[in-house]
């Protein structure tokens, strides 16, 4: 786990200009900074920052695998150099096929055997890795810089045009020391007040900045400095399997780890599962979690969970004047708005984790998605049975979730038009004037395309309107404080198994959420944990940190005025929340409100 930039200009002395963009990226790799440069004229060296080159590439090193020098970044080999953030877990099954093609690697790294492929496979040699990653791999037989990221990316990787070429980082904080992204986004500004939704787009909300698509890649010519070619090497495609079979392998190959490690816990049957997966090969095992402290406390469940895989438990917490505290440095880590209060029940968690001495934690992100974990699924999978005919079913299905009568409606509406009450259903305090002059598309953003309801809603959790931006959460807070997160349910080959699972075995018809992970637990995680029906998710006492005068509510509320954001009646906003209003759409306005203001942000 790492930061990457590069900046490739046309003329010019590129390491200079990237050096103060790299210095924002520290706390990803605080064990060793590398960079690289290239010149036309075919000369290239690592080591120290370059002096006059046109393209620069830098690293910064959190070690994990192979922590020796030997294994430090930039990579060069005589076709090309690397460097590269995130993790092949199954490197060392890649090192001996390539033993056995004649190719011995000097070191134990992932990074040796990630470029020994593409020195002599090139891109199809992405296709063969099982891991998080976003790589630069700058091919001096092509003349292209190579630009791959994960199949979910899971690891994140930025570009933008800046003056006389493009840059790339791992953190828009980096790009924005460049120039780019000083204004807002209107549109990712109106997905995330509107509905909750960021990283479902290439566009970033920092107008200029975008994401390397998941599962995308890119070349860009060295000399020219721009973008010559591009596509996919991954789409979510199902590849039948044993989902049990694919989880224990996951869960082995991310506990591959030359530093110490620790568990993300929630309570919850996700996090509950990888822990006590973890404890069939091994021992004294550390989990932290959050407690609340009120009625969505989830101790009791943790310590069950803990218990069961023989775990020591560590319990943080925060107060309202702590949450208070937390909130701007959480703020300016993310770059971008976030949805609500559990990033800073994150937050303590990985600051925990790293004032223990824990490099690598593991956590259940990106089950909810796969198997059907949500409040939305139950009411995706009643729609696609009533449209099966199946009424009765459907029927008893909303009869054991009867909050969801309104959602299944909802969404189903919004699917079929799109444009209806787009703007009227507006949260009364956003001015949807500004947006509207602005351009903006005020539909919520459409499902993936398909034939069944809950299929095409799974896919596009997964890949588009929730994983994408938890993945992007957790990487940010995790990263602050030098800590590399891991998400085993997000592994290749598992999501494709699940991806291969009936919906009426992912949702049942009494009302079972992931009932085929749930049944195939069975025996390793609690039954009392698999039985829950109460999900709660990574809670933070928000109502707490609201009502008290002390916590972040109230400081945002004190700084605003009508100025501070041009798509936002203020005073409206305070009279809703002084009436009780705290539903997550207030938060997403505070918080875009403060982002605007932390962030010195430009409005369009």
């Amino acid at each position: 786990m790492c930061a990457i930039a590069a900046l490739l200009i046309r003329s010019g002395d590129a390491g200079t200009r990237l050096a103060p963009a790299s210095k924002t990226l520290l706390h990803r790799g605080p064990d060793g900074t590398g960079w690289a440069g290239w010149w036309p004229d075919g000369r290239t060296a690592t080591g120290l920052q370059p002096q006059n080159a046109p393209i620069a590439l830098v690293h910064h090193r959190l070690a994990v695998i192979d922590p020796t020098p030997a294994a430090a970044q930039p990579f060069a080999l005589p076709e090309g150099i690397l460097v590269f953030n995130g993790e092949i877990y199954n490197h060392a099954e890649l090192a001996a096929s390539l033993v056995r093609r004649g190719i011995r690697p000097r070191t134990h790294s992932d990074t040796e055997v990630l470029a020994l492929l593409l020195a002599h496979d090139g891109l199809p040699a992405v296709d063969r890795l099982r891991g998080m990653f976003a790589l630069l791999w700058l091919d001096l037989r092509r003349g292209d810089l190579l630009v791959v990221r994960d199949h979910l990316g899971i690891k994140p990787l930025y570009w933008a045009e800046v003056a006389d070429g493009l840059a790339l980082a791992s953190e828009p904080k980096a790009l924005r020391t460049l120039g780019a992204g000083k204004a807002a986004d209107a549109q990712g500004l109106w997905d995330h007040l509107r509905f909750g939704v960021t990283d479902h787009r290439e566009q970033s909300c920092l107008s200029g900045i975008r994401q390397v698509a998941p599962g995308s890649w890119m070349r860009i010519d060295l000399r020219a400095a721009r973008i010559v070619e591009r596509g996919r090497w991954w789409g979510p495609r199902p590849v039948g399997g044993d989902i049990g079979a694919a989880f224990r392998t996951s869960v082995d190959r991310h506990l591959v780890s030359d530093v110490p490690l620790g568990f993300s816990l929630s309570g919850g049957v996700d996090s509950s599962a990888i822990i006590c997966a973890a404890a069939r090969h091994r021992s004294q095992l550390k989990g932290i979690g959050f407690a609340s402290g009120d009625a969505q406390d989830e101790t009791q469940w943790m310590r069950l969970a803990a218990a069961a895989a023989g775990a020591d438990l560590e319990l943080v917490s925060a107060s309202p004047q702590q949450a208070d505290l937390d909130l701007d440095e959480l703020i300016r880590i993310q770059d971008e708005p976030f949805g609500g209060p559990s990033l800073i029940a994150q937050w303590q968690v990985f600051r925990r984790a790293r004032d223990l001495g824990l490099t690598v934690m593991l956590g259940g992100q990106g089950a909810d998605e796969l198997f059907g974990g949500y409040a939305s699924a139950v009411a995706a999978q009643a729609v696609g049975l009533a449209r099966r005919g199946l009424f009765g079913q459907a029927m008893r299905l909303l009869s054991q979730h009867p909050g969801r009568w309104r959602a299944a409606v909802s969404r189903e509406i919004a699917d079929r038009l799109p444009g209806l009450r787009a703007w009227s259903a507006a949260e009364p305090w956003l001015l949807t004037s500004w947006f509207r002059d602005r351009g903006v598309a005020p539909c919520q953003p459409p499902l993936a395309r398909g034939r069944d309801r809950l299929g095409r809603l799974l896919i596009s959790d997964l890949t588009s309107t929730t994983l994408p931006m938890l993945l992007r959460y957790e990487d940010r807070t995790s990263m602050r404080f030098s800590v590399e997160n891991r998400v085993p349910y997000c592994d290749r080959d598992l999501v494709e198994a699940g991806l291969a699972i009936a919906d009426d075995d992912k949702i049942s018809v009494d009302g079972t959420t992931k009932a085929c992970l749930r049944e195939m637990l069975r025996g390793l995680v609690p039954d009392a944990i698999l039985d829950r029906r109460d999900k709660i998710g990574f809670a933070a006492p928000e109502r707490r940190w609201r009502e008290d005068p002390s916590g972040p509510w109230q400081r945002i509320l004190d700084a605003a005025n009508p100025a501070a954001a041009p798509w936002l009646d203020v005073s409206m906003l305070r009279r809703a929340i002084a009436t009780g209003r705290g539903d997550p759409s207030v938060w997403r306005s505070l918080i875009a409100l403060r982002w605007g203001q932390v962030l010195a942000m430009e409005w369009p």
